[in-house]
């Protein structure tokens, strides 16, 4: 196969040439960041003011903005931001784990189907059932970031999406469209689903809630806030939280005695500020199986489809799906004033995982998925205002140790008293480099009259690890260390060294108030997207048929390289006040984007289906989020959109290929699979008194599993509803809670775990049941 080299849509190839080497870029980011620290300490630059949670307008909207809203809003950015709070995030969340993508589920173009009731299930590999505008982040929860901070990695584990609890978590943002320079996200394509971290609090108090729901759902949570210490410099907590469910539709465990904890410190002397957030999570469950078209057909009979509980069944035996993972990260976050017009912001971190997956293979084996790695960065920041202009210059590093790709996969032969013998290393590897990304990025903003204008800038670099592959031939019954230390020896033709990919990423965008109560706003600029890793672990298990080709393992590697995308997004934000009838808001957007070097999984003519970033699409459509507040304790919101994303060109084959491989790879003006052009969701909170009651519906179109568009999913609906009721004691509140989640028991296929291609197949498993019904009650109390 030829090799090309990367060519960035926003860079001269000799600019691409020029950063190709990531110890010049080091070099040449120290020089920048020491002269712009001298010119920032020079300027005594005023810190920039965060944007505040606020709804659309400058006139008529404090009905509706709030620091944290209860249940959706726009932020108010130039660009296309969307928050939700507490109140959406319980109840998308029931069971205590604050999945940040099932709680922006409810926004516009988005689709993050409910796999089981209470957001804990996670689908072993990249693909954790996520899309936005028909984009997938890739490798895991790549686009989850907390306060800012990249924590979740390149990571196929469960990592940082289920690392914090809900009651932990004060808000969740998401990013659509250009994704501003300063936003530090390891892929953005997909949008950037951004927690706020639940800090301490300054006052003292405690809290303790106890839930219980169907399938033997149950969780605990405590948390104690010490409130302001040593003269009101310094303020903690600490929290900890049990959950335990069962599946809802196969044998064993959602949730085998899973637990969390975390803690927080804050303290403020003079000029600095540090803030240190720790949690830690233990995560066990049995795995979920996938379903065949063949078996989606008549869903009614295979909806609740599981494995078996009988160890004849082998690989299908319960206790041979399952995974288990203890995650814990450590985040800080560090300011210094250095004069009233400027200060620095640094945010290290440190998160570390071990677990394993136990998964069926099709050659009837069990493949154990051994994960234990590290990743670590920082962010750092100079912010300020020079010429009534607020200016950020900053810097992100993160090291990431592997997988990202897989290293070390060892399979089993399951036995029918169901244990597992005959251990065999299916992929035995170890990193010669670790995987790294860095940024250097500069952001300003103005305000002209009603015109405020922001402009970024952003180069991001991936310096992709270099691998050994070693023979695992005799080795099978040691463990991964002994393993490698007893091979035969590295297979050279499997092993790939290190290299670097980039991409220059503009950024810019604009609001302009006509009236008090109507903004036009648009903003443009590039994305990101990840390389396709998944090229080695595929190679490593069918070397053969690429060496019959004169392929080797780091032909493949080189060749991988970022996705990017050039975007535009523009629309309208109108805020409106009607005597009798209360303030309402509407925001509507239009979008396009165009898609380079999107990662395929195809066969190009070898016989084997590999990542490849050759894809090109364009993704095109309008979305809508809308809210209406007729008396202050009623608060209504829709959303609506229709999403558009298509194949604008076929994927390249190698000379020679068959007919039906030519026939495969005409793709041109085929939409994406798994993306449903129409969604739409309908929700509010009413409160009388001391009760509150929030209905939720959310609506998927139809859609196709695959690119042959021969797999064919109807649309379907489901409908969530919350009741709480706040009573106060005289030393603390509490609060009584039901959640009905499905409360239609609509049966429906959810998350289809593919590709952006997906061929069809009769026999590929890949379809996932979304959760039935359930009740889950809950009481809490505050101190």
């Amino acid at each position: 196969m030829e090799r090309t080299a990367w060519r960035s849509p926003f860079v001269p190839t000799s600019k691409v040439e020029k950063m190709a080497s990531s110890q010049k870029s080091r070099k040449a980011l120290l020089i920048l960041s020491s002269a712009v620290s001298c010119l920032a300490l020079e300027a005594h630059a005023q810190s920039a003011n965060p944007d505040q949670a606020v709804v659309l307008s400058t006139v008529n909207v404090d009905a509706l903005s709030a620091q944290t809203p209860d249940t959706v809003a726009a932020k108010n950015t130039p660009a296309t931001v969307y928050e939700v709070g507490p109140t959406i995030i319980d109840i998308l969340n029931p069971g205590g784990a604050a999945n940040p993508y099932r709680a922006v589920s409810i926004l516009p173009s988005v689709d993050a189907p409910a796999l089981d009731p209470y957001g804990l299930s996670n689908i072993p590999g990249g693909n954790k059932g996520f899309r936005v505008r028909g984009e997938l982040p890739q490798h895991g929860s790549s686009n989850i970031t907390f306060d800012g901070v990249p924590l979740a990695g390149v990571n196929p584990g469960a990592g940082a999406q289920w690392l914090f609890a809900t009651e932990n978590i004060k808000a969740i943002e998401l990013y659509q469209g250009p994704v501003a320079s300063d936003v530090n996200s390891f892929f953005t394509n997909a949008g950037v689903v951004n927690s706020l971290l639940r800090w301490p609090e300054t006052k003292p108090g405690a809290e303790f809630s106890q839930g219980f729901g169907s399938y033997n759902f149950l969780r605990s949570f405590s948390r104690v806030d010490t409130g302001l210490l040593f003269n009101g410099t310094t303020n903690a907590f600490v929290s900890g939280s049990w959950t335990d469910a069962d599946n809802w539709r196969s044998p064993g465990k959602a949730a085998n005695n899973n637990f969390n904890v975390a803690a927080g410190l804050h303290t403020q002397i003079e000029a600095f500020d540090a803030k240190l957030f720790f949690s830690y999570n233990s995560m066990r469950q049995n795995t979920l199986p996938a379903l065949t078209y063949a078996q989606v057909k008549n869903l009614g009979a295979n909806n609740y489809f599981g494995y078996s509980t009988s160890p004849f069944a082998l690989a299908n035996y319960y206790k041979n799906v399952r995974q288990n993972f203890n995650d814990w990260a450590l985040l800080g976050e560090f300011t210094y004033a250095l004069s009233d017009s400027a200060k620095i912001v640094l945010k290290p971190f440190y998160t570390n995982e071990q677990g394993n997956y136990w998964d069926p293979l099709a050659n009837g084996r069990i493949r154990n998925w051994i994960i234990d790695h590290d990743w670590y960065g920082l962010t750092a920041e100079i912010q300020g205002r020079v010429a009534d202009t607020d200016m950020k210059l900053g810097y992100w590093w993160t090291s990431l140790g592997l997988p990202g790709p897989p290293t070390a996969w060892r399979t089993y032969a399951p036995t029918t008293s169901g244990s597992l013998v005959g251990p065999m290393w299916m992929l035995l590897a170890q990193e010669t480099s670790r995987n790294q990304f860095q940024s250097v990025y500069a952001t300003m903003e103005k305000r002209l009259g009603d015109l405020r204008l922001e402009f970024g800038s952003r180069y991001v670099w991936n310096d992709m690890p270099g691998v050994n592959a070693y023979s695992g031939a005799g080795v099978g019954g040691l463990s991964y260390d002994a393993a490698l230390a007893a091979s035969p020896g590295v297979i050279a033709a499997n092993s790939v060294t290190s290299h670097t990919t980039g991409a220059f990423l503009p950024f810019m965008a604009a609001s302009y108030d006509l009236t008090s109560e109507l903004q036009l706003r648009a903003s443009a600029g590039a994305n990101y997207g990840g390389p396709s890793y998944d090229a080695f672990p595929v190679y490593q298990t069918n070397a053969a048929a690429f060496a019959a080709k004169g392929i080797t393992a780091n032909q493949l590697w080189q060749q991988i390289k970022l996705e990017t995308s050039a975007a535009l997004d523009a629309g309208l934000r109108w805020t409106h006040e009607v005597s009798g009838l209360g303030v309402f808001s509407i925001e509507p957007t239009g979008y396009v984007s165009r898609n380079y070097n999107k990662g395929v999984t195809y066969d190009p003519g070898i016989g084997i289906q590999y990542a490849q970033n050759v894809g090109q699409s364009l993704a095109y459509g309008a979305q809508l989020l809308g809210r209406w507040k007729p008396i202050e304790t009623l608060d209504i919101f829709a959303s609506m959109s229709y999403d558009r994303n298509v194949f604008v060109s076929n994927l390249p084959v190698l000379a020679g290929a068959s007919a039906a491989t030519y026939a495969g790879a005409n793709v041109t003006g085929t939409q994406l699979p798994d993306v449903p052009e129409w969604t739409a969701a309908l929700g509010g909170t009413w409160r009388y008194g001391d009760f509150a009651f929030t209905p939720v519906a959310n609506f998927t179109g139809s859609r196709w599993g695959d690119t042959t568009r021969t797999q064919y999913l109807s649309g379907y609906a489901t409908v969530d509803l919350n009741f709480a009721y706040h009573f106060q004691l005289p030393a603390a509140t509490l609060e009584a809670s039901l959640t009905i989640s499905n409360l239609l028991n609509a049966q429906y296929i959810g998350f289809i775990n593919n590709s952006y291609f997906q061929q069809s197949s009769l026999t590929n498993a890949f379809y996932y049941p979304g959760a039935p019904r359930a009740v889950i009650g809950k009481i809490a109390m505050k101190l």
